[in-house]
């Protein structure tokens, strides 16, 4: 069974034109996308993320969100996703009980909490990804590097060939709607690979349909059903930065989206 990474892969080989992803005016074939997120992974190890290390998600939909999730999972490193408009409190108990090494988030809360990220003990790197034409930090502060996503995609750094085990951890998603803090909930490449695979089944998921993704794409829901299952099978996701109904609507029925969640 060849996990995600290796389907997008194989899909850029096999069909490199056929898009990957669309936001706003840009389409983004699967060619470019494998190429994206070989870049942003080489570029994690630059800044010394290795196998098994945790690298946290704080950002809303976009393809950086997509590019820097693939790219995690290529290094063989795990992505913690992050809902960004949790409170301070609650983004920081995750990122300290996560014990990332690694961070990509929205330019604003970036600058906001940067103070207070260089506290946590294992963090190596902070990547500020623009958000309403307001950019982050370039600096080194303390162990702690903080860079903008355009200067920290421009490293240069050959990928080194990690070999990922279905078996190996992907993924930590922490649970909410519980008792107590949140739990982190632990998921394989087999895991996410086979649930791609069983809704792709299910729904009947081809090359030739196009996937709104208007859901958080921080959820499982989002994770599993509009992005893994749709590139594990080939298929184009529209990408909706934010829910309206009148522009989700609109956004459908321009890029003839055929599938909904």
């Amino acid at each position: 069974m060849l996990g995600l990474i290796q389907s997008v892969e194989e899909t850029a080989r096999t069909h490199p034109d056929t898009t990957a992803y669309v936001f706003e005016d840009t389409q983004v074939s699967y060619r470019e996308f494998v190429e994206k997120f070989h870049r942003a992974a080489g570029a994690l190890e630059a800044n010394g993320i290795r196998k098994g290390d945790h690298v946290a998600l704080i950002l809303g939909n976009s393809p950086s969100f997509l590019v820097a999730y693939y790219a995690i999972m290529k290094q063989g490193a795990i992505a913690i996703p992050i809902n960004p408009t949790y409170t301070p409190d609650e983004i920081g108990y995750i990122l300290m009980n996560g014990d990332v090494k690694g961070i990509l988030g929205i330019a604003p809360l970036v600058e906001a909490a940067k103070d207070r990220l260089v506290h946590l003990p294992n963090l190596k790197i902070v990547v500020s990804v623009p958000y309403a034409d307001q950019e982050g930090p370039n600096e080194t502060h303390q162990q702690v590097t903080f860079i903008t996503l355009d200067r920290w995609l421009e490293i240069e750094h050959p990928l080194t060939d990690v070999t990922n085990e279905l078996d190996d951890i992907a993924v930590i998603l922490y649970t909410s709607g519980t008792t107590g803090k949140p739990k982190g909930a632990m998921l394989s490449h087999r895991n996410l690979t086979s649930n791609a695979r069983s809704i792709g089944d299910y729904l009947h998921v081809s090359s030739k349909d196009r996937t709104l993704a208007v859901l958080p794409m921080f959820h499982v829901f989002c994770l599993t059903v509009v992005i893994n299952a749709s590139l594990a099978h080939g298929a184009s996701i529209i990408i909706a930065s934010r829910f309206s109904p009148q522009e989700t609507f609109e956004l459908a029925k321009k890029e003839q989206v055929t599938i909904f969640a």
